[in-house]
């Protein structure tokens, strides 16, 4: 038994007993995913053409509908698809036309005759029906070829008699005029006679796609007719064009044809097809306009096994939308590097999957601006290790709750969101140029290392589940994580200590909103300064810090910084590790206020270095450390908030010059003491709150509260 790769799943002639058995878990033998919101798993037929090629009909939700909760059958949104396997694995999807709004008591049948070309057969609520698709477009032009009232239940056809005449035989039974009442069978002959739709060529050299007099014909393809443009030419769409019932095929020859959609709308009933178009842009879609297909197709898409050429389709505006989005996929090999780029404000709905390259073809999607939404997944082709690129350097990918899997994830700058999966949960190790965001909510496993450049998360769940972890990396590596938007991260985040050049630089930043870090920070090797910042906004650390050396030199600095607002909420320990457990030590930088709610133990000291430290517990900073207070700098201890007897500065200057506050001094409580420039230690008073000894003096215009001795 082979699954979809042709890997070895369960040999059952194995010397070895008992034999491998294979389940539904088995590697690859899942190809396509319905929800069970979404399909009727048993009304569906299977057949192969003269090459083997298996093709199934299955009956479920349009995938560009809404999935409802209590079921699918008999709603007008469901309908019947074909999924036909390729050469090379791939799976592809066509939608059957037709009325499915009552689909009762039916499973349909596929047929193939002496040409490959498909017939479907089927009851719909009372209608006996029969479509047919060609082989020569993939299938991608099914057409209703007959349909009668008053038949129900299943009908069947012969096969054979089929592929030996052309005529298909089909038994249906007729319904009945009462409940349960017997009611006619009968046997009918029909002669299959398939016109694949007709295809209108773009004869100007240049113009627009309206003019009929640029069409071969004189007249502007619509209906149940294909459009193509090749052999070098260009047509433009300014306006709203008619509908094309069938395919839309841009270089359908080895050489080059070029669509650029400037305004109005297009609309293809079957596949837009960018290829063999001689290594240039065969689309442009641009900000007024729209285009719409089932599936959309970049490279040659007819050509299983040879020659074509790559092919690039540019969404710079507009919107595209599609069932199923292709890359490189089933293409001749000259085909491996077409791309699909995105830019501007573009917007691109996929309601199916976006497949991107596969085992001889490498499949590119770009992304400089504007927003991908994918319904399905983003994933290579048959065997298409490695062979799929995207490239992250300013747009959206929204995955909607789906998976990403790509041979070549290079993210930059842009936004990645809603995504379950990446990669099978392999680490992702960031290289950023610009910032690159995480938002939505993400599910995946995957650890994260942010070894260069600005990871940004935008939401609670933007570094998917709390299985991975996040890792920023240190030494002189100017990495950073920023915070936007009034979130919560829970995921466990290391920091590895700065140096050398990069000792004053950030690694967690708060850009914006109220945010929260509720995870314990990992205090990992490299230098010994962990730089949390806040630029704008109030950032909240509840995670603890504890350094984890042992050494009793071995100093770890917890850095605040920035000229917002923070709270580290948090417990500041020294290290466990004995016999010479290594200390931690607290610094304030920036003209920001960071406020110590909870209850520490460090002793490696605290220096103020610049803005306002507040101590909002009476264990905030424990008894007999050192304390600096710069010039720049200064403390304030918070009686309302503190839950007991507060430090007090062992040593304070009789006068300090007007230099040395800060010229705006918060109030967080009423019994506030504020000094700057000092070194001095900690007491502990056993004072009542409320009942410091204090006088006012005023400096420069700004009232500063002076601690006295008890």
């Amino acid at each position: 038994w082979l699954n979809n790769s042709g890997g070895t799943v369960s040999d059952r002639n194995a010397a070895t007993a008992p034999p491998a058995q294979w389940s539904l878990s088995s590697t690859g033998l899942v190809t396509v995913s319905l929800s069970q919101s979404s399909s009727l798993m048993n009304n569906q037929a299977q057949n192969s053409d003269s090459s083997g090629k298996l093709s199934i009909i299955q009956y479920s939700l349009d995938t560009s509908k809404a999935a409802v909760a209590n079921g699918v059958w008999d709603t007008p949104d469901c309908t019947y698809f074909q999924y036909w396997r390729d050469a090379l694995g791939d799976w592809h999807r066509n939608k059957i036309p037709g009325d499915f709004s009552s689909i009762t008591s039916t499973r349909p049948k596929i047929y193939f005759d002496a040409n490959d070309n498909a017939v479907a057969l089927y009851n719909t609520g009372s209608n006996a029906t029969i479509a047919m698709a060609s082989r020569a477009t993939n299938w991608t032009d099914w057409q209703i070829g007959y349909t009668e009232n008053g038949y129900f239940s299943e009908a069947a056809g012969d096969d054979a008699r089929l592929k030996s005449s052309g005529i298909l035989t089909a038994v249906m039974q007729m319904s009945p005029t009462a409940s349960i009442a017997a009611s006619t069978i009968r046997s009918l002959d029909f002669q299959i006679a398939l016109t694949p739709a007709a295809t209108s060529s773009f004869a100007a050299g240049s113009g627009n796609w309206n003019t009929a007099a640029n069409w071969g014909g004189a007249a502007v393809p619509s209906g149940n007719v294909a459009a193509a443009i090749n052999s070098g030419r260009f047509a433009t769409i300014a306006q709203v064009v008619p509908d094309v019932g069938s395919n839309i095929i841009v270089g359908a020859t080895s050489t080059a044809g070029t669509l650029n959609v400037v305004d109005g709308s297009l609309h293809s009933g079957g596949t837009i097809i960018v290829g063999r178009d001689g290594n240039a842009v065969g689309l442009y879609l641009q900000s007024g306009g729209s285009v719409s297909s089932s599936r959309f197709v970049v490279g040659d898409y007819f050509n299983e096994s040879s020659g074509g050429g790559k092919s690039a389709a540019n969404v710079s505006g507009g919107t595209l939308t599609t069932g199923e989005l292709q890359v490189a996929v089933s293409a001749g090999t000259g085909s491996s590097g077409s791309a699909f780029n995105l830019s501007g404000s573009a917007t691109v709905i996929v309601s199916g999957d976006a497949i991107v390259g596969d085992n001889s073809n490498t499949g590119i999607v770009a992304l400089n601006g504007g927003t991908l939404s994918v319904a399905g997944d983003f994933r290579q082709g048959f065997n298409g290790t490695n062979h799929a690129k995207l490239d992250f350097e300013g747009g959206t990918l929204d995955m909607t709750g789906n998976a990403v899997s790509a041979g070549t994830l290079t993210m930059n700058a842009g936004r990645l969101m809603n995504v379950s999966a990446i990669n099978g949960g392999a680490a992702l190790n960031f290289t950023t140029t610009g910032v690159f965001s995480l938002a939505g909510s993400n599910t995946f496993p995957n650890s994260i290392t942010i070894s260069s450049g600005t990871l940004r998360a935008e939401s609670s769940m933007a570094l998917g589940s709390t299985a991975g972890n996040t890792t920023i990396a240190g030494g002189t590596a100017t990495s950073r994580l920023e915070l936007k938007g009034g979130i919560t991260l829970s995921e466990s985040i290391a920091l590895q200590g700065r140096q050398g050049t990069a000792n004053d630089i950030a690694a967690i930043v708060n850009v914006g909103g109220s945010n929260t870090i509720t995870s314990p920070i990992v205090v990992a090797t490299s230098g010994n300064q962990y730089n949390i910042q806040s630029d704008a906004g109030l950032l909240t650390v509840s995670g603890s810090f504890q350094n984890a050396r042992n050494g009793a030199n071995d100093v770890r600095y917890l850095k605040l910084m920035g000229n917002g607002n923070g709270v580290y909420a948090g417990r500041i320990t020294d290290s466990i590790v004995t016999p010479n457990p290594a200390k931690s030590a607290l610094t304030k930088m920036g003209s920001g206020t960071w406020t110590i709610s909870g209850s520490n133990t460090f002793t490696g000291g605290t220096i103020v270095l610049g803005g306002i430290l507040v101590l909002a517990h009476n264990w905030a900073v424990p008894d007999g450390q050192s304390m600096t207070i710069s010039a720049g700098g200064g403390l304030i201890f918070d009686s309302q908030a503190a839950a007991g007897p507060i430090a007090e500065l062992d040593a304070v200057p009789a006068a300090l010059p007007a230099s040395s506050l800060p010229t705006s001094v918060p109030e967080p409580g009423t019994f506030a003491l504020i000094v700057a420039g000092v070194v001095a230690r900690l007491v502990r008073r056993s004072i009542p709150m409320g009942k410091s000894k204090a006088v006012a003096t005023r400096h420069g215009g700004t009232t500063a509260t002076l601690p006295l001795r008890a």
